[in-house]
């Protein structure tokens, strides 16, 4: 999965653990701003979806950083394809 952040850096370091309601749960090494407008591209297969979302918290998981990042209107496929991944 890659994030792409407010500034337009690119990130390909976080996983996608999974789907919560409107919540996504990012794994990766680093920690993005609360509160950052971000945008992300999903791939799973030969299936691909994007959408954007905002960084609202973080939270230690088995000593492994995640971020929580809440998608805004995500577009229906996106949604499916996370249920199938997740």
């Amino acid at each position: 999965m890659v994030v792409i952040g407010s500034g337009g850096a690119t990130y390909e370091i976080f996983d996608f653990d999974r789907l919560q309601d409107r919540s996504v749960r990012l794994r990766g090494p680093m920690l993005l701003e609360v509160g950052e407008e971000i945008a992300l591209q999903f791939s799973v297969g030969d299936a691909h979806a994007s959408a954007r979302a905002r960084v609202f918290s973080h939270e230690l998981d088995a000593g492994e950083p995640v971020t929580i990042a809440v998608l805004i209107e995500p577009p229906p496929e996106l949604v499916g394809l996370l249920r199938t991944s997740g």
